[in-house]
């Protein structure tokens, strides 16, 4: 905070400590009614009597030299003659003009104070305005200007509505609360104080002259508003609106906040002043929580403004310092290119007897009635040497072969004959991470290098500007010190950010220095089982069908909700063959009548029978979910505890090719059913990886495949998981129900630079009964 004016300012602070000298509790009231005549202003101060209210407005006319003061206790018989002086008699004798004597009356005066205004008849208001506004009076035939520095007003009511006052009330610019003593200690000095607070004290170095006085309303002027101040301006213009629409909405009989052209542009007057005398060249972001003084209509709304200015400063603080978010975007550019650099898939087909009923394998030869053999028994037989082994039909009845021989790639000799077992390919895919080389690990040297630099760079002129800019923040003539914490503390979380990110880039260099090779088993595919083809599986009826459910779901109340690729998706995927029924329909352009009944049912907007214990929510709710994630070409999203497979083929046609699909869930058979149904490739080329787990909670087996764009979960939480928040991409999505059987909410949780973000969807509480 550059001081342009040192000694204007020191003179001032001594200036306030002595007009404010025995005012307990009444300081700050005081530096505002001196601000409010520096300004040319106005300022209206509201309480019950034998508060200071008057001893304010008296101290404040000790501050200039020479100053004149004019003090009146309305009342409605209250005259304009003794407000304004009364009619000269000679004048109107003499001349016959009607003069008023104004010497030792409002017009004469550098500082008025009048009590209880509100009390004013019309016409002792109506000159007010004039003289308020123009600081002109008209005296007579003639229009004289009037050396009118400040005017002070007290009452303890606010102007009654209806009653014409609103011109007047509006023209008081600056509006303070004024309470009893409330701290104990300083009640029981006020009392036990003699001093006579009315004497003048005020050291003649220190009074303001007439000339200075004017010369400052010049100088003033010139003081620049910074666009910050502007920007915190129109941030608090934009909540007033908001509040006031709020109120227009509710019908509320609360008045609105209501803040006009001709104030905003005096409290910038204010603000400038207020810059002026601290010495400054520039209002700072420090002044504008002055604004909270000057927009209220009612006390109930004081602490309402309050909170908004607060918010709105606060809210500017941190966008004076740079924004972090490119910082982080190249970070997680690098990230991502050491993974893409270090990880690689390769597919393993090898070949495996198949498993029949969990526990048999089965010989390859059709003509044989007893071709089972216990997996058990087979693999403890020696090669090449004769045993007794026991054969199983269908039906599983047995018989014992002596003599058989077991030979090499499962074959057997049994009777003499050479048999082999009935074989599966099954195609493996390991995820393969291996070592970068030396030339990577320079190439992500140099540009870690960078980054950090940068990062000591905004460091350093976040320091600079704290030390330079904010170093007197605390020492503002008419803010207290307290609210500078509020800037302080915003910067000061921006400087932990970028020391976050510091460090973060250390860790990024760790971790592409360290790693291990390794290689781990994603996904096991069994070519010889069915590979769904969901062209195959779809029919005429079921086409029909769900064009009729986009219709219905097109004008379903909560349609705003939905986003129209997620209803072209749902109109593109057959949903029944998520419920067991594809074989059925396979190759099938018309069904009987049962079998239509049955598919009616699945395309109905309600929830769909999986399994005996298991549905998956209706279409319009999962329109609503995945309308939620906002989804985008090559997205990575995580399905939890999600069993039925339609909502992730969903999501598929719109993620595409490039995306990545991983479910997990403790339902082993849900995860093998699944795998039949969809594969490990979706039919729109995204990647389908299904993991099963024996605690949901457990994210062990999900860190190799790095952060998601978005997490869904199916079925309620008793909490935001953290295990799930840490695995989310920066602006990544969790949405989930979060809660307990007596309540329960549907949450949209977004991460961003500034924290987590909680969105509640009232449409989706309380329709998932069950936890994960």
């Amino acid at each position: 905070m550059v001081h342009e004016n040192n000694a204007l300012e020191i003179r001032m602070r001594k200036l306030l400590e002595a007009l404010s000298s025995g005012l307990i509790e009444k300081a700050e009231i005081m530096n505002l009614a001196f601000l409010s005549a520096i300004s040319g202003e106005t300022i209206f101060m509201v309480g019950p009597p034998g508060i200071a209210k008057s001893l304010i407005a008296r101290r404040l006319k000790f501050a200039f030299k020479n100053a004149r003061s004019f003090e009146y206790l309305m009342h409605r018989f209250s005259t304009p003659d003794e407000i304004f002086g009364p009619i000269s008699i000679t004048k109107l004798k003499n001349e016959d003009i009607l003069e008023r004597n104004i010497d030792h009356y409002l017009p004469g005066a550098n500082i008025a104070f009048l009590d209880e205004i509100w009390k004013a008849g019309p016409s002792i208001q109506n000159t007010l305005l004039t003289i308020i506004n123009e600081r002109k009076f008209l005296n007579g035939e003639e229009e004289i200007g009037v050396d009118l520095f400040g005017i002070l007003a007290a009452s303890n009511e606010l102007p009654e509505k209806d009653q014409g006052l609103e011109a007047l009330w509006d023209r008081f610019l600056i509006r303070v609360l004024v309470k009893n003593i409330e701290n104990r200690d300083n009640f029981e000095e006020m009392i036990l104080d003699t001093k006579d607070l009315y004497i003048d004290v005020i050291p003649e170095e220190l009074k303001i002259t007439k000339d200075e006085y004017y010369e400052w309303q010049d100088i003033r002027d010139n003081i620049s508003v910074p666009t910050e101040v502007l920007n915190v301006i129109n941030h608090i213009r934009v909540k007033i609106q908001k509040y006031n629409d709020k109120l227009l909405e509710e019908e509320s009989e609360e008045p609105l906040l209501y803040v006009s052209d001709r104030r905003w542009k005096k409290i910038i007057k204010v603000l400038r002043t207020c810059a002026f005398l601290n010495g400054r060249n520039k209002v700072e972001l420090i002044d504008c929580f002055l604004i909270s003084y000057f927009i209220w209509n009612i006390p109930d709304q004081i602490d309402y403004v309050s909170q908004i200015v607060k918010e709105c400063i606060q809210h500017q603080s941190y966008m004076v310092v740079p924004d972090v978010k490119s910082i982080r975007n190249v970070l997680e550019k690098i990230k991502l290119e050491v993974d893409n650099s270090i990880r690689h898939k390769e597919i393993r087909i090898i070949e495996t007897p198949r498993i029949i009923k969990q526990k048999y394998y089965a010989i390859d030869n059709d003509d044989l009635d007893y071709k089972l053999i216990k997996i058990k028994e087979f693999n403890q037989l020696e090669e090449n040497i004769e045993s007794n082994l026991l054969l199983f039909n269908d039906n599983f009845d047995y018989q014992l072969k002596e003599d058989v021989i077991k030979l090499k790639n499962y074959q057997i000799r049994i009777d003499d004959k050479h048999y082999y077992l009935i074989m599966d390919e099954l195609e493996k895919e390991d995820l393969v991470i291996s070592k970068p080389s030396s030339l990577l690990h320079e190439s992500w040297d140099k540009r870690m290098e960078d980054i950090i630099q940068i990062i000591k760079d905004h460091l350093s002129r976040i320091s600079n500007y704290v030390s330079i800019e904010l170093e007197d923040i605390k020492d503002n003539l008419f803010v207290s010190s307290h609210k500078a914490d509020v800037i302080l503390q915003k910067i000061e979380e921006v400087k932990t950010i970028f020391q976050q990110l510091e460090l973060k880039c250390r860790e990024l260099k760790d971790y592409y220095y360290n790693i291990e090779e390794k290689r781990t088993e994603i996904s096991v595919k069994n070519k010889n089982q069915f590979e769904p083809d969901f062209a195959q599986m779809d029919n005429e009826d079921s086409i029909e069908l769900r064009t009729k459910l986009i219709d219905e779901l097109s004008n379903d109340s909560n349609k705003s909700l939905m986003t129209q690729n997620i209803l072209d998706s749902m109109k593109l995927i057959p949903r029944h063959i998520y419920a067991n029924l594809e074989l059925s329909f396979k190759n099938k352009s018309n069904l009987t009548g049962m079998e239509r009944d049955v598919l009616e049912k699945l395309y109905r907007n309600k929830p769909m029978s999986i399994t005996t214990k298991q549905t998956s929510s209706a279409p319009n709710i999962i329109a609503i979910i995945l309308s939620l994630a906002s989804l985008e070409i090559g997205d990575k999203l995580l399905f939890i505890g999600a069993k039925g497979g339609y909502i992730q083929s969903l999501a598929a046609q719109i993620i595409g090719s490039s995306g990545n699909i991983i479910s997990y869930s403790t339902d082993t058979k849900a995860i093998e059913k699944n795998k039949t149904i969809c594969g490990t490739k979706t039919p729109y080329g995204s990647i389908m990886t299904w993991i099963s787990g024996t605690d949901i909670f457990d994210t062990s087996k999900l860190q190799s495949f790095g952060k998601f764009d978005c997490i869904f979960v199916n079925g309620r939480m008793p909490e935001i998981p953290k295990q799930y928040v840490e695995l989310m991409k920066l602006h990544g999505k969790l949405i989930a129900p979060i809660g307990d059987n007596s309540r329960q909410k549907f949450l949209v949780i977004q991460k961003e630079e500034e924290g987590i973000k909680e969105r509640e969807i009232s449409e989706l509480s309380l329709i998932f009964g069950l936890p994960v």
